[in-house]
């Protein structure tokens, strides 16, 4: 009986299969990751921090991790362009780096695996309600173990579908990489000028 059940759950998944290939090729362009790294200089990080997170906030993300050095921002990808936009505003960008993860497939698969599951699982209840006492507790432990899978891609799908909404960014900061910017713009090769300390007096601003 149960190896009846495992033929119409291999049946059902490549009938799946036939059914999602249809529009795959258009997930494909469409069901990205986008990740950006930022390497920015910055006059002080505390308040550089502070402001990122009151500007993610308005735009509807979320800062996910901090330190003294690093920001990891998830934000909705259609502020990407904003956000970068403020960084150039408050910072000095030095590097900067973009990728992008196609998980179309994965998504697919995954769906494909869910709609599989829980045939069978529906299959597994038919089957208790008309089986003998004999075969209730070995199906009850199949039920089970069907009812964690179904959840684990369940949860799989809401993380992928989450990644694609909001794209990861990740700022490394340098307090020491502005100070020495501005060295290299204000430092005069001319003796008299360092000499009536003029130098000195732009570098103060």
């Amino acid at each position: 009986m149960m190896n009846n059940i495992m033929k119409k759950v291999i049946i059902t998944v490549f009938a799946a299969m036939f059914a999602l290939t249809g529009f795959c090729g258009a997930a494909k362009n469409e069901m990205e990751i986008l990740r950006s790294v930022y390497h920015v200089g910055v006059y002080n990080t505390v308040n550089f921090t502070s402001e990122t997170k009151v500007f993610t906030r308005e735009q509807g993300g979320y800062v996910q991790y901090y330190s003294d050095d690093r920001i990891i921002i998830r934000l909705p990808v259609k502020h990407l362009t904003s956000f970068r936009n403020f960084i150039a505003n408050k910072a000095y960008i030095n590097d900067e780096q973009q990728v992008r993860e196609n998980v179309g497939l994965k998504i697919i698969n995954t769906k494909v695996t869910l709609q599989a599951k829980e045939k069978l699982l529906k299959d597994l209840f038919k089957v208790m309600g008309s089986s003998g006492f004999s075969h209730t507790v070995e199906i009850e432990k199949e039920i089970s173990k069907v009812i964690i899978e179904i959840e684990k891609l369940k949860g799989r799908l809401r993380y992928l579908k989450d990644r694609m909404k909001n794209a990861e960014i990740t700022l490394y900061l340098n307090e020491q990489a502005v100070q020495k910017s501005r060295d290299r713009v204000f430092s005069s090769e001319w003796g008299w000028i360092r000499e009536l300390g003029v130098e000195q007096l732009i570098n103060s601003f």
